[in-house]
């Protein structure tokens, strides 16, 4: 058996994306995420990912919840302002995109 550095956000990407991506599991992925974020509170890579996994999912309002927390916990990371402000596009709030898009 492997083990796991339950504090290394990288891992817990690494596993969520093994249970979507090969294991085409989305709702294993969703767990993980969850697990993770009570080891690695505001992670932000692990938020944005999981915003994605929401999103692709169908469940666009807790996919921006999760990508305002991600830019709440850490403003630099830009990966989740470029996924806060597609998402604010697609659902055609234009200034906010920009907005996000600014940052």
């Amino acid at each position: 058996a492997m083990r796991m550095d339950p504090l290394d956000g990288r891992a817990w990407l690494a596993l969520a994306r093994h249970k979507t991506q090969v294991n085409r599991k989305p709702e294993e992925a969703r767990k993980v995420f969850q697990e993770a974020l009570g080891h690695c509170e505001g992670n932000p890579y692990l938020l944005q990912a999981f915003g994605v996994l929401e999103e692709r999912e169908g469940n666009v309002p807790r996919a921006a919840e999760l990508y305002k927390e991600a830019t709440r916990w850490d403003p630099t990371h830009v990966a989740s302002w470029v996924a806060r402000g597609r998402l604010a596009h697609r659902l055609q709030r234009i200034d906010e995109a920009r907005a996000c898009f600014r940052r």
